[in-house]
């Protein structure tokens, strides 16, 4: 129930964005706002439901194992994008959710699970990236980095930067060596 609460963070940020049109440069941190939290909540919620089943339960093929990988992508790399390049992050994140969205929507229209026992834990999550990203798509002005006039704020941007790539990186090269070392 907590993880809903999480999910609820970065929609608000985007309606607030939405309805912000008084003051453009709180809107502007608004949408980037969703766009960060959206790509790093979700992502990390789809490692850590997809982790669980590799390690505790029945295991997933090699197509899940696939969304690991994307998770980490989603996560880590697209999230530091968001505040780099905006569009370029949105137009990525929405192409790595669809993966999700079908695993989500083949689990909910099959008859035995194939990726998770709940699908919607795949179909909600994507269907905020994608919407998000929509949102982006079509609001999207210069990056967080590119307004930040001083250099405290490119060291601040640069912090939240780099935090999630170097998460991600670091989860990347140990699922490589947990790979490696299975038989």
């Amino acid at each position: 129930m907590g993880l809903l609460w999480l999910l609820l963070l970065p929609l608000v940020a985007g309606y607030s964005a939405a309805l912000n049109d008084r003051s453009p440069r709180v809107a502007a941190l608004l949408a980037d706002l969703a766009q960060y939290l959206s790509s790093l909540i979700i992502g990390l919620l789809y490692w850590v439901l997809l982790s669980m089943l590799m390690t505790y339960g029945p295991g997933v093929s090699i197509w899940g194992f696939g969304l690991v990988l994307l998770s980490f992508l989603l996560a880590g790399y697209l999230s530091a994008l968001s505040l780099l390049a905006p569009r370029l992050a949105a137009i990525i994140a929405g192409i790595t959710v669809l993966p999700f969205l079908l695993a989500g929507l083949y689990d909910l229209l099959s008859k035995t699970p194939t990726f998770v026992r709940q699908p919607l834990n795949l179909i909600f999550p994507g269907a905020i990236v994608l919407g998000i990203s929509v949102f982006m798509l079509y609001r999207s002005g210069p990056s967080l980095w590119s307004r930040q006039k001083g250099l405290l704020g490119k060291i601040i941007v640069a912090a939240f930067v780099l935090l999630p790539a170097l998460w991600a990186t670091s989860a990347l090269f140990s699922v490589a060596m947990w790979v490696s070392r299975r038989e």
